[in-house]
């Protein structure tokens, strides 16, 4: 009996460790796909994920059925997908991963259906996020070690230095390892600077923060401009803007072509087809806003920290 009870457990654990490495590969390679824009196989990818109740293969799910990428925009449908994370989140297992995913969601819906419930769900688990983090303030980030694993180019980042780490997109660390690591070091120096109130410590954490990061910042304003040169609807605008843009924080720019896009926005229709003019003044818009920051006195202002 004890025999056969222990084989039952030991079947049940193998059959667990085998799904979530499935689970886990299928991801990555949706992700990969994402990036490539190639939509329609991360969308098969996603649903794979979504099978086994994976909280950001749903999610994604989601946001490429809302957006309209690799499949014909459906908002209805996408706010059944949101609900599904918050759903099929375990709440016996509150972990900040699991969290994040579900507020992500969360925003999502309050965008699209405007209901407060949601708001006050937000508040509920950022409250469980922040009491998660007070009590596990050793490792900073309850899954560094997942994304190191995932982008092994980010391990020339001490775990120390590492907060906000898996904000940042992975091919920075591929290319400018070197200056990443030097720019998180800088950048823990600088949250340390700012509890001290040691002003002028600051002022040169922040200086060398600039040096370090400048040729990065170039980098994804080519990699953008490239993006753009591609695109042909305005949904490729967006998707342009959420891979090289808004994945790159800390590196995020708060002031970007946002009137530009608008501007294309109001054709009103998400399939509208980007004209070679408007798009010439979508990238010299993007230009600008690289060109114009004011790096030696705005580094606060211009690098989310």
């Amino acid at each position: 009996m004890v025999i056969k009870n222990s084989f039952k457990r030991f079947i049940l654990i193998t059959i667990f460790i085998f799904t979530t490495i499935y689970s886990n590969n299928i991801e990555t390679k949706a992700y990969k796909a994402y990036k490539a824009h190639n939509y329609k196989e991360a969308l098969y990818l996603y649903k794979e994920g979504a099978k086994e109740k994976n909280l950001k293969s749903l999610f994604m799910l989601g946001f490429l059925v809302e957006r309209g990428l690799g499949i014909k925009a459906n908002k209805n449908k996408a706010i059944k997908l949101y609900k599904l994370v918050i759903k099929n989140m375990k709440y016996n297992e509150k972990t900040i991963k699991n969290i994040d995913i579900v507020l992500l969601a969360l925003k999502r819906l309050v965008k699209l259906t405007n209901n407060s419930k949601y708001n006050k769900l937000i508040n509920k688990l950022n409250s469980i996020k922040a009491s998660l983090l007070k009590k596990e303030k050793r490792s900073l980030n309850l899954y560094i070690d997942d994304y190191f694993a995932m982008c092994p180019a980010a391990k020339v980042v001490n775990i120390n230095d590492a907060e906000g780490i898996t904000n940042i997109d992975c091919e920075l660390f591929q290319n400018f390892p070197d200056r990443m690591a030097r720019f998180m070091k800088l950048k823990s120096a600088r949250a340390k600077a700012i509890e001290a109130k040691d002003q002028g410590e600051l002022y040169s954490i922040e200086k060398k923060i600039i040096r370090t990061i400048r040729p990065i910042l170039k980098y994804i304003e080519q990699q953008t401009i490239e993006c753009y040169n591609s695109a042909n609807y305005f949904y490729d605008v967006r998707a342009c803007d959420y891979n090289y843009l808004t994945q790159t924080d800390p590196l995020l720019f708060e002031n970007r072509a946002y009137k530009m896009e608008q501007a294309i926005a109001k054709q009103d229709s998400k399939d509208y087809k980007i004209e070679p003019y408007e798009k010439e003044k979508l990238i010299n818009a993007l230009i600008y806003q690289f060109s114009t920051q004011d790096y030696d006195k705005k580094s606060y202002r211009m690098v989310k920290l």
